[in-house]
C-alpha cells in the first residue's frame, strides 16, 4: 500500500529540465508579499481571460508578482502564449517557459519554486479571480495566522462554479460581472473551514478544493512536505493538504473567491472519472490503516463512504457528459454498497452532525476574527 505522507521531495525529480526567463518586467517586486501563479499550457484565449482578472484586481497595500510558467516545450521559437504576455501593460510579470514539459503538478511544483513570496496564490489558466479576490486573502491571511493553532499553511478558496459553452464562448461573461459586482460589494464574512483528518473519516472527501481561484500557499510549507506528488494519482493536491495538516494549519473559505470553469474537460473523460473514484477509494484503504479506530471505522462504514463519494463524483460528471455511467461500472474498485438504512443512519448521524459541527466552529472562528478587529481598530486610535 502506497504510504500518502512519505515526504517525498518532488521538486528534485525535474530540477534537470529548465524554465527559461523569457520576458520580466520593469517593476517586478523583489520581495513580494505575494505571487499570483499561473501555469498554463497552449490555451493562449482562456489564460487572456485569467490573466485580466488579475490585472483587475482592486489595489492592495502589498507587493506582488504576476508569474506565469508556460509548459509548451521551448523549441527557440517565440509561441502564441509569449506573444500576449509581451503584449500586457503590468509590469510586474514574470513569463516562463519549460524546456520539456512537466507533469500538471509538476508544473504546480516549478511555479512554487519559481516564486520568491512566503505565499503563492494560485489561478489555472482557464478559471478567474473576483476582483477583490486579492484583498480578502490577504486579510484572511493576517487574521488567520493570528489565531490559527499552529502555523498556516494553506487557505483554500471555494468558488463560483460556471459552465463554458465554447460554441458561445463569451455567454458567460454577463453573468460573471454580475456575481463579480454583487461579492466586491457584499462583506467579508469570515467564516472558514479549518480541515483537518477527521474530513475523510466523516464525508468520505479529503477536503480543501482545487489549487485554483486564489487558492494560496504558504511556500516553505509547500516545499518541506514535498510538493505535488502525481504519482498519487489525480487527487494530489488534496493529498497535499492532509499531509499539510501534520504540520500546519488549513482552512478553507466558505465564500467563493474565484470563478470555476466547468466545460468539456478531462472529467467529461471515463478514464478520469475512473481515476477519481479509485485514487479517493484507495486514500481512504490507507486512512483505515492508520490505527484501531480508523481500522474499525473502515469495517463499519467503508460501503458508505464509497457510495456517497462516488454518488457525488458520478452527480458532477452530468453536468459535462450525457454518457451513462453507474456504480456497477466502477465494481472492479469496490462492489458492495450500503444498505439504505444503514446509509441512512451514517449520513444522519455522523455525516450530518459533523457539518453541524464544523459549521459552528467557522461561526467560532468569525467571531473571533470580528473581535480582533475591533480591538486593532481599538488600539490604532
Amino acid at each position: 500500500m502506497i504510504n500518502y505522507e512519505q515526504n517525498k521531495n518532488c521538486f528534485d525529480l525535474t530540477k534537470h529540465i529548465k524554465s527559461r526567463l523569457l520576458f520580466k518586467g520593469s517593476k517586478v517586486s523583489k520581495k513580494p508579499f505575494m505571487t499570483v501563479f499561473i501555469p498554463t499550457y497552449n490555451r493562449v484565449e482562456l489564460l487572456k481571460e485569467a490573466v485580466q482578472s488579475v490585472i483587475n484586481q482592486q489595489k492592495v497595500d502589498f507587493p506582488w508578482n504576476l508569474l506565469i510558467v508556460d509548459n509548451e516545450p521551448y523549441d527557440g521559437k517565440m509561441n502564441k502564449t509569449e506573444k500576449y504576455i509581451r503584449t500586457l501593460k503590468i509590469k510586474n510579470v514574470l513569463y516562463y517557459r519549460n524546456e520539456q514539459m512537466l507533469r500538471v503538478g509538476d508544473n504546480f511544483n516549478r511555479g512554487i519554486y519559481l516564486s520568491t513570496s512566503p505565499w503563492v496564490m494560485m489561478l489555472h489558466d482557464d478559471d478567474l479571480l473576483m476582483r477583490n479576490t486579492m484583498q480578502k486573502v490577504s486579510t484572511a491571511l493576517h487574521c488567520l495566522t493570528k489565531i490559527a493553532p499552529k502555523e498556516l499553511g494553506c487557505l483554500s478558496t471555494q468558488y463560483h462554479q460556471f459552465k463554458f459553452d465554447p460554441q458561445h464562448p463569451t455567454a458567460h461573461k454577463q453573468e460573471l460581472a454580475t456575481l463579480d459586482e454583487h461579492y466586491q460589494h457584499s462583506p467579508m464574512l469570515f467564516k472558514f473551514w479549518k480541515c483537518t483528518h477527521w474530513n475523510v473519516l466523516f464525508t468520505s472527501f479529503i477536503g480543501g478544493d482545487v489549487p485554483s481561484n486564489g487558492t494560496t500557499y504558504n511556500r516553505k510549507a509547500v516545499m518541506e512536505c514535498g510538493g505535488f506528488n502525481d504519482d498519487l494519482g489525480i487527487s494530489a493536491d488534496q493529498v497535499l493538504l492532509y499531509c499539510m495538516e501534520n504540520k500546519y494549519s488549513v482552512y478553507s473559505t466558505l465564500e467563493p473567491y474565484g470563478f470555476y470553469r466547468w466545460g468539456i474537460n478531462s472529467m467529461s473523460k471515463p478514464e478520469t472519472t475512473y481515476r477519481v473514484i479509485k485514487d479517493n477509494f484507495n486514500f481512504r484503504e490507507y486512512v483505515f490503516t492508520k490505527n484501531c479506530i480508523t481500522k474499525i471505522w473502515g469495517m463499519l462504514f467503508r460501503d458508505c463512504l464509497y457510495y456517497h463519494f462516488t454518488k457525488a463524483v458520478l452527480g458532477a460528471r452530468k453536468l459535462v457528459s450525457s454518457e451513462f455511467c453507474d456504480f456497477a461500472t466502477y465494481n472492479d474498485i469496490y462492489s458492495r454498497l450500503p444498505k439504505r438504512w444503514k446509509y441512512k443512519i451514517w449520513r444522519r448521524l455522523f455525516f450530518k452532525t459533523y457539518i453541524s459541527l464544523k459549521h459552528k466552529q467557522s461561526r467560532h472562528i468569525a467571531r473571533t476574527i470580528k473581535k480582533q478587529i475591533k480591538q486593532e481598530a481599538t488600539c490604532r486610535k
